[in-house]
């Protein structure tokens, strides 16, 4: 069989084909060897990396109160769920009243005050975090 054939075929490497070119005293022809194939790079969508980066965790405008929100996830319009967490800042106002003199367990009351605590707003379709108003430092 001719290298032309052979190479059609699923036939051997360029450097096979060249041989066999050699054996056959046939000249070989460009387009007779086999070229790798090589599959093109998609870059990443910029829509999708935009996307990405727009939704995030809202720190401004949100109180310790459910509000009326859009989620950004999924697009619900609704009220939040709002749970309230201890934070750096409730740990702060501990450490100040202990400072101050309330030692005798006063210092422990910003871990019952919700105003002194944070309040994280989820959505209330898919629960996911929409915003946090925090104490002090959040």
């Amino acid at each position: 069989p001719s290298v032309a054939k052979h190479l059609l075929l699923g036939g051997a490497s360029p450097c096979a084909a060249t041989a066999m070119a050699a054996k056959n005293n046939e000249p070989l022809v460009q387009s007779q060897v086999a070229q790798p194939v090589t599959e093109p790079q998609l870059a990443p969508s910029p829509v999708a990396t935009e996307a990405a980066v727009l939704k995030k965790v809202q720190t401004q405008g949100f109180r310790l109160v459910p509000q009326e929100h859009r989620c950004e996830w999924c697009g619900y319009t609704g009220m939040t769920i709002v749970t309230k967490k201890v934070c750096t800042g409730t740990h702060l106002a501990c450490l100040g009243l202990c400072f101050s003199g309330c030692a005798l367990g006063c210092c422990f009351l910003p871990y019952c005050a919700d105003a002194c605590k944070s309040a994280q707003h989820a959505c209330g379709k898919c629960h996911q975090l929409v915003g946090i108003n925090g104490f002090l430092l959040e």
